[in-house]
């Protein structure tokens, strides 16, 4: 899962599996040591805790997994979205966080 993304002026973005829709906006996202990758339900937990282990290992940055709100949010949805499937997310960022739903924990690993 990559959260930081250089877009060029082709838009090429740097992300497998290559979505399926996307809509650039303005604003960038900077992981910063100490804060914290949230999940919504005990399914997104071993996914979060891989997060987390792939982040601070190259970086340092003690980054913690919690259930709750954090910085980086992995949600699987309450209500399901019929287009993303099994496997499908969203993702988006913004200069406040990163937000990433699936409808199923394999949604979120992808």
């Amino acid at each position: 899962l990559g959260l930081c993304f250089a877009l060029k002026a082709q838009n090429n973005l740097n992300i497998i599996p290559q979505p399926v829709e996307i809509q650039l906006q303005n604003g960038t996202f900077s992981l910063k040591a100490g804060q914290v990758i949230g999940f919504n339900k005990q399914e997104a937990q071993s996914t979060t805790a891989m997060l987390v282990q792939k982040l601070n290992i190259p970086t340092g940055f003690n980054l913690k997994a919690t259930q709750g709100n954090g910085a980086i949010q992995l949600i699987i949805n309450e209500k399901r979205n019929e287009k993303l499937g099994k496997e499908g997310y969203t993702i988006d960022v913004s200069s406040k966080g990163v937000l990433v739903s699936a409808n199923e924990a394999a949604g979120l690993f992808y």
